[in-house]
């Protein structure tokens, strides 16, 4: 694929730390697959992770996180938790 922006690299699939942010709630997801530029690190991503990565959101603006980080592994999926991102240990919400 090539870049839109730099319009000089090619991309190549990587993994990638992606941050969303809703009003209070800031999602943290590390190892997001990801077509990324070899040139400026712009990063694509392909649909269906984008939805997972959109619902992990959603999620953590609806618990009222503050701060919630996340991993996705390159398959987009948790090996130990079976399917979709996990959870770091640490999630911090309000009250």
């Amino acid at each position: 694929m090539r870049r839109v922006i730099c319009k000089a690299g090619d991309t190549a699939p990587g993994t990638v730390t992606v941050t969303l942010q809703r009003g209070d709630t800031v999602v943290i997801v590390r190892d997001v697959p990801a077509a990324v530029c070899r040139n400026c690190g712009e990063y694509y991503l392909d649909e269906a992770v984008a939805s997972k990565l959109y619902r992990q959101g959603e999620a953590a603006v609806q618990r009222h996180a503050e701060v919630a980080a996340l991993w996705g592994s390159a398959c987009g999926e948790n090996p130990a938790a079976g399917s979709g991102f996990a959870p770091f240990p640490y999630v911090r919400t309000s009250q």
